[in-house]
């Protein structure tokens, strides 16, 4: 059985780069899903919507 390194290592240049592309579109699917979540979960709270709502007025 290969290693990650060595499979990675033998693939033709394109699929490489489809791997790599992969693997960081993966990473920044999550981040973004993460600040999201932070940011709905800051804008659900009770201050920030008090906060919000005295602006307006």
């Amino acid at each position: 059985m290969k290693s990650i390194w060595q499979r990675f290592k033998e693939q033709k240049p394109w699929a490489k780069i489809l791997e790599v592309q992969a693997i960081v579109l993966v990473v920044l699917g999550i981040v973004l899903s993460v600040g999201a979540k932070a940011s709905i979960d800051h804008t659900n709270t009770l201050d920030f919507c008090i906060s919000w709502h005295e602006m307006q007025k």
